[in-house]
């Protein structure tokens, strides 16, 4: 598909609106959340830029609770570059958002698309953007400290003299996407409710390389979730039952009793044709390693890459 000069064919049954309306972008890159009654802590967060008026990012928001709600926003929302009261979650609203404002691959470098229980502050995010630049990447997410609730913390735990840590799995909770990638996943948004899902069938839909994915180690967050962080991670890694899932120590996966935003997600993740698989961490970046360096070096040893013709291995996807 094509509209005024936009190809649209990665994202299937997509069609985008000729005319721009309401919202113009004004700066490189976006932030967008949805976010609710719980949610000004967050907010507050990431609008605490040194001189927020020269920030590179644009805040969009997404206020999902009940109208009567609102007011816990207050000091937020006219600071916000667009909001905008639609109850539903961030995948759908952010296609909504999108399409409705005819936004366009060249309006932004990147998007941190953030649900509303990262806590983090602007200049982080200024960080985290620049090095997601900095590094090439096309999925990235911040490290995440040592008081966050993690799944998988060999990938997403905060670790020293580390720039960035190459992965095969990022989390869509704080996940930064380069801004072309978008436009071949705005189906997959649209599609995903709870989010359950969401992030195996994005990688799945665009393949991204070993090193355009991974854990920027600059900037840390902290993810708010109440869950037992320690209780959740050791029932992945030895295959013990965390949230209805059974992961044995080969990556295989099962659901015993599946919760509705895990019977959703596996329905998404169907019709993307994704499968879940085990999270591996490739490389790291060093302080005062330069990119190109480290991926050639990886390229010539790692089994990442296939050592005759140079092609990615693409199994886990």
């Amino acid at each position: 598909h094509s509209v005024d000069g936009l190809s649209t064919s990665g994202s299937p049954g997509i069609n985008l609106p000729l005319l721009r309306h309401g919202f113009r972008p004004n700066r490189r890159f976006l932030l967008f959340s949805s976010v609710g009654k719980r949610s000004k802590p967050a907010v507050l967060g990431w609008m605490n830029v040194t001189n927020y008026s020269k920030r590179t990012f644009d805040v969009v928001l997404y206020y999902y609770d009940d109208q009567g709600t609102e007011k816990s926003l207050d000091c937020c929302r006219d600071k916000a570059d667009y909001y905008f009261r639609r109850s539903d979650f961030k995948w759908p609203n952010l296609y909504h958002f999108l399409v409705e404002n005819n936004i366009r691959p060249g309006d932004y470098d990147a998007i941190f698309a953030v649900d509303d229980d990262i806590i983090m502050n602007g200049n982080e995010i200024e960080t985290l953007f620049a090095d997601f630049i900095k590094y090439k990447l096309k999925y990235a997410q911040p490290s995440y400290d040592m008081y966050s609730s993690v799944h998988f913390p060999r990938l997403q735990r905060w670790r020293g003299n580390t720039m960035v840590r190459f992965a095969n799995f990022v989390e869509n909770a704080a996940l930064v996407i380069d801004f072309q990638t978008v436009f071949r996943i705005l189906d997959i948004m649209r599609d995903s409710k709870t989010g359950w899902g969401s992030d195996y069938c994005f990688f799945h839909r665009t393949k991204p390389a070993p090193h355009e994915m991974g854990t920027i180690h600059t900037v840390v967050a902290t993810h708010t979730i109440t869950k037992d962080p320690t209780k959740a991670s050791n029932a992945f890694w030895e295959g013990l039952n965390q949230d209805n899932v059974v992961i044995d120590k080969r990556g295989n996966i099962d659901h015993p009793e599946d919760t509705p935003a895990q019977k959703e997600g596996k329905e998404l993740m169907a019709a993307c044709g994704a499968k879940i698989y085990r999270p591996r961490v490739y490389f790291r970046i060093k302080p005062g390693e330069m990119r190109e360096d480290v991926i050639n070096r990886e390229k010539a040893k790692n089994d990442l890459y296939d050592k005759n013709s140079k092609n990615y291995h693409w199994s886990q996807f």
